[in-house]
């Protein structure tokens, strides 16, 4: 069970690549075998092309989160800015009324 939890606390990037990597690299080690060694040059270079892959791939998502995130926040700021005109005018028209009750 602790094997788990230490698991669980490995970022997700991390334990892709780690996944990847170990894959390949039984991948090449069996190809390397079946082949001969130069194929075990393969799988470095496969395990870095996929986690430059996975890196983009998770920055690119990072960047559309940022890019959503920003986007909500200006749009509570616009209904806010939206409430205090909307009470700025309610609070003058009362004050207008006021002032017609006043001298009428």
């Amino acid at each position: 069970m602790k094997a788990g939890r230490w698991w669980m606390r490995v970022p997700e990037l991390a334990r892709r690549l780690l996944i990847a990597g170990l894959g390949l690299l039984a991948l090449g080690a069996l190809l390397g075998l079946l082949f001969g060694p130069p194929l075990f040059a393969v799988a470095p270079v496969l395990w870095l092309v996929i986690g430059l892959s996975t890196w983009s791939h998770y920055r690119s998502a990072s960047k559309i989160e940022d890019w959503e995130r920003r986007n909500r926040e200006a749009e509570t700021l616009r209904a806010l800015q939206r409430e205090a005109l909307e009470s700025k005018e309610f609070a003058r028209e009362v004050s207008e009324l006021e002032g017609k009750d006043r001298r009428g």
